[in-house]
């Protein structure tokens, strides 16, 4: 069984989402293989290729929240993402263009399909563990040679801002065609799955749909 799932790089809910879907599928009670697959989906197609600001900043531009309201909001999804086992620092994250590393990630589903869940776990490591920034090419080669991708394949992506493009758009358009406008958005069999819902309720919708 396939899941297809739309999420993006620089959303925190994302992360902490997949880390539970996995945490629901490694409990299930199957000898059917359930694979995950990861969809584009850019927060802001816009953001800058450098940071402008910290995250409490970003809280305050972009939902109206004040200061103290916005550090509130970062702790309690940092929080969050430390609940489940996360190296999270969601504080010092740093809010950049991601579509080089849907890019890459595209690259790595095409050519090297089982190292394309290892580089998932890495560039998000690498968002909000290392806080480091997806949009330079440094970043994305250190994640591309901790996949064990091939490296002269993965510099090429990395450097020809084409290369892969098409998929990502592809990807956003078909989430676009299906109504999806916020991420992660699972789609288990003829349920979705929005937000980072509990484990729970993951489970419940996994059954329901190896049972069909």
């Amino acid at each position: 069984m396939k899941i297809t799932y739309w999420s993006d790089y620089a959303c925190p809910f994302c992360y902490i989402g997949e880390t539970r879907m996995k945490k629901a599928i490694a409990a299930m009670d199957t000898t059917e293989p359930i694979e995950l697959e990861m969809k584009a989906f850019q927060l802001d197609p816009n953001a800058p290729r450098k940071s402008v600001g910290n995250m409490t900043d970003l809280f305050v531009r972009k939902y109206g929240f004040s200061p103290d309201e916005a550090e509130k909001r970062i702790d309690s999804i940092t929080a969050m993402g430390r609940q489940e086992g996360l190296n999270f620092n969601f504080v010092d994250a740093q809010f950049v263009n991601t579509v080089d590393a849907h890019r890459l990630t595209k690259y790595a589903q095409s050519k090297e399909p089982e190292k394309a869940d290892r580089l998932i776990e890495v560039l998000m490591d690498a968002y909000f563990g290392k806080n480091a920034a997806l949009s330079e090419p440094d970043v994305l080669r250190c994640a591309a040679q901790s996949a064990g991708l091939n490296m002269e394949e993965a510099e090429k992506v990395i450097k020809f801002d084409t290369l892969y493009l098409d998929e990502v758009q592809q990807d956003e358009t078909e989430a676009y065609m299906r109504g999806v406008s916020s991420v992660p958005l699972f789609i288990i069999g003829d349920e979705r799955i929005a937000g980072a819902d509990s484990i729970t309720r993951m489970k419940a919708a996994l059954q329901k749909a190896l049972e069909k």
